[in-house]
């Protein structure tokens, strides 16, 4: 008897599917890649000199190898995060052939059981 479950790797549909999850998968790891090693450079290079106190400059309360090290990527992250969501994620079916495949080959092999 062949069986009529088929892969969902190798289906069309599902294929399409799957690659382009991983496609988003990918920006998403850049994105955040990105944004890591702009944090780790840049307040590892600004933030570990020695600063006087006196001569400490702020952004809006915070030091400035804060702000520029920790802060904006963060805002810049969180907004490239949202304008992806909203233009670069699509929303497909999950239903598929897939899905009547498996419900007709369990009844048939209840049928041919019996």
């Amino acid at each position: 008897m062949q069986s009529k479950i088929q892969n969902p790797g190798h289906d069309g549909e599902r294929g399409d599917l799957v690659a382009r999850s991983l496609g988003e998968a990918k920006w998403i790891l850049l994105i955040w890649l990105g944004s890591f090693v702009w944090t780790l450079v840049y307040c590892g290079y600004f933030g570990y000199q020695s600063v006087n106190p006196e001569t400490l400059e702020t952004v809006m309360g915070m030091p400035d190898w804060v702000f520029w090290g920790v802060a904006v990527p963060w805002v810049l992250t969180s907004l490239a995060s949202i304008a992806f969501a909203i233009f670069g994620i699509h929303d497909e079916p999950l239903t598929t052939q897939l899905n009547v495949s498996v419900n007709e080959a369990t009844d048939t092999e209840a049928l041919t059981n019996d």
